[in-house]
């Protein structure tokens, strides 16, 4: 594989595509991102068991999907590109809703700034990742 193919740079006028790079980075990025908010739940003395409980499900989505993407993808398993393509939507509606609630909610700057920061970087890397989960990639 040349250098330009990896990349993403094509020379027959294709659109560019993400460097594959990017899927590593996402990986690692969500289980860092997600595995200290799990750490915040549950030393958190204010939540109660539910709400633990609540949080922790959709941080384990995230988990999971990239823990399924990094086995799929790495193999070059069959299906590793709907892996890939689930965990970037997954992403990107979440840090769209969650981004716009917290935002709006009674947060310090310093709050709102930092999560701004985590949603932009989440979309930004899912974006790029959903273009190798392109069926014409």
């Amino acid at each position: 594989m040349s250098a330009s193919d990896r990349l993403g740079i094509h020379g027959d006028g294709a659109a560019p595509t993400a460097p594959r790079f990017v899927v590593p980075i996402l990986i690692v990025w969500t289980l860092f991102v997600w595995a200290q908010r799990l750490f915040n739940i549950w030393t958190d003395d204010a939540l109660t068991a539910t709400g633990k409980l609540g949080r922790t499900s959709y941080v384990a989505l995230f988990v999971v999907l990239a823990i399924v993407v990094a086995a799929t993808w790495f193999r070059r398993r069959r299906g590793a590109r709907w892996w890939l393509l689930l965990l970037a939507a997954w992403t990107i509606v979440f840090w769209a809703v969650r981004g716009v609630q917290i935002a709006f909610a009674d947060h310090s700057g310093a709050f709102i700034v930092v999560h701004t920061v985590l949603a932009m970087v989440s979309i930004l890397l899912a974006t790029a990742a959903a273009t190798l989960a392109s069926p014409t990639v």
